[in-house]
């Protein structure tokens, strides 16, 4: 979860769209930009370069923009690496005329390519195994910005000013909005420099960046909720040096919540509750089979161990109104695919009880995929072919299988305990008469009650769990064992 999270806080391009009638006329300029990337501790972990060229009228004019970015990290003690590009075709108004984004992570490739026509962006994806088209409504005011830098095509921002912006987001195949709001000219240490740069505030749905833009309008420094910190360098500065084995920092223990106290044997837990601070706990609308608000005022949320009678599920494939969008196919999760189909079928076999077979499909994906920590954006297919990944990778093959076979399944999003710590997790939820939560990932039939949901549907509901980032505090008031 954090690898997805961190590629889209610092590879996924931002394309502006001033309100109140302001203009990006005259406010593109030339540029080569080079940053540093910085862990919160000091240690280097990458680097990134951004231009942008004006393009001849011979050839339309406008301009040709692009960013490449590498980036070294650590995810629960294994070393990854992001590398990551992004090109642009700008009109001579800054407007998008055609993009493409791609990611190099593992054996995990990932890319986004498409053109504006007619007001909508016409996308095509591919992620290793699989090949899909989307079609993005952008209106015709879409403007675009450096991955690093969400005011690249706005006018200058003066004190208290202001705005709202576009986000693309090509995992989630969507767009979404951010805002900036511009504070005062601060003093910002720049290798033995020191410039005068604006404080610009930006807010993408309660997961607040912080960029410092100078006066002539180039970024010199960004910081992130996850501790990453962007630093404008000279090319030979950025490119050199950074972390290297066993020094690279681990990205999802910086961002792991602390327990308050121990759970001694959490997978033998029948019920926990947990005090939340920092975050409302209503703001999540994920209340229900086993997990409950049960003392709003003191912020108290209980979650229980589902119990399932195999006599009592319903019969394969299972039915109605309120489920059919869980067992649809989507972009990520083919269940329709046919590799997908003939390995459920597969696995199942005559099994018509949809609890029994529920359980053998999380045994066979328990057993079968490698458990391997990988920064990817997984898709069923691609899990399929490469039998190794870790949460994510296990639940959407999971789910896919699940729904290829009438069973309705969902990816939820949240946290799991170990060790004294919660650390953001995935893991499917089946529909067997009522909604139960399993983890192929561990391999437990029904999911412990130390999983605390936080979103539901889709994998790239995370942006749902963005306000949680670094505010988020967990205190574990009681564990219960012992009978239900």
């Amino acid at each position: 979860m954090t690898g997805i999270l961190l590629k889209r806080e610092v590879f996924v391009s931002r394309l502006p769209l001033p309100e109140s009638g302001a203009s990006s006329r005259g406010g593109i300029r030339p540029t080569d930009s080079w940053m540093g990337i910085y862990f919160t501790d000091g240690t280097k972990i990458g680097y990134t370069h951004s231009t942008v060229i004006p393009r001849p009228e011979g050839f339309g004019g406008g301009y040709t923009a692009r960013n490449i970015s590498l980036i070294k990290m650590s995810l629960l003690g294994q070393p990854v690496e992001l590398r990551a590009k992004v090109n642009w075709t700008l009109d001579k108004d800054g407007k998008v005329e055609d993009l493409k984004f791609e990611l190099d992570s593992s054996e995990y490739p990932f890319s986004a390519e498409g053109k504006v026509e007619n007001g909508t962006l016409r996308l095509k994806v591919s992620t290793g195994e699989s090949e899909f088209t989307k079609d993005l409504p952008i209106g015709d005011n879409l403007l675009v910005s450096d991955t690093l830098n969400p005011v690249m095509t706005l006018p200058e921002i003066k004190e208290g000013g202001e705005y709202a912006v576009e986000v693309l987001d090509p995992v989630a195949l969507t767009t979404r909005r951010v805002k900036l709001k511009a504070a005062s000219m601060e003093k910002v240490k720049i290798g033995p420099d020191t410039v005068d740069a604006r404080r610009i505030e930006v807010d993408f749905e309660g997961f607040a960046t912080t960029v410092w833009v100078a006066g002539d309008g180039e970024v010199v420094k960004v910081e992130t909720p996850i501790g990453l910190i962007m630093v404008k360098e000279p090319p030979e500065e950025a490119i050199r040096g950074g972390a290297t084995g066993t020094e690279v920092p681990d990205i999802v223990s910086a961002v792991a919540i602390p327990s308050g106290k121990t759970i001694e044997r959490p997978d033998e837990a029948r019920r926990i509750v947990v005090r939340f601070q920092g975050v409302e706990p209503d703001r999540f609308d994920v209340w229900g089979d086993y997990q409950r608000i049960v003392a709003p005022k003191s912020l108290l949320v209980e979650v229980s161990r589902s119990d399932v009678q195999a006599e009592n599920a319903p019969k394969l494939p299972v039915s109605g109104s309120d489920l059919d969008e869980f067992v649809k196919p989507s972009p990520f999760i083919q269940s329709d695919d046919s590799r997908i189909t003939t390995m459920a079928r597969e696995i199942v076999g005559t099994e018509t009880n949809s609890w029994r077979a529920a359980l053998k499909l999380l045994r066979w994906v328990h057993e079968n995929i490698k458990k391997e920590t990988v920064a990817s954006v997984p898709s069923a297919v691609d899990v399929l072919q490469m039998r190794k990944g870790d949460c994510n990778e296990h639940t959407v093959l999971y789910v896919a299988l699940a729904r290829a076979v009438g069973l309705p399944a969902r990816t939820a999003v949240g946290l799991v305990y170990k060790d004294g710590f919660f650390y953001y997790h995935a893991w499917p939820e089946v529909h067997v008469g009522r909604w139960v939560p399993i983890d192929p990932t561990f391999g437990q039939e029904v999911a412990d009650p130390t999983h605390i949901k936080l979103s539901e549907g889709e994998l790239y509901r995370w942006t749902d769990i963005l306000p949680t980032i670094k505010k988020l505090k967990l205190d574990v008031v009681r564990v219960d064992y012992g009978a239900k």
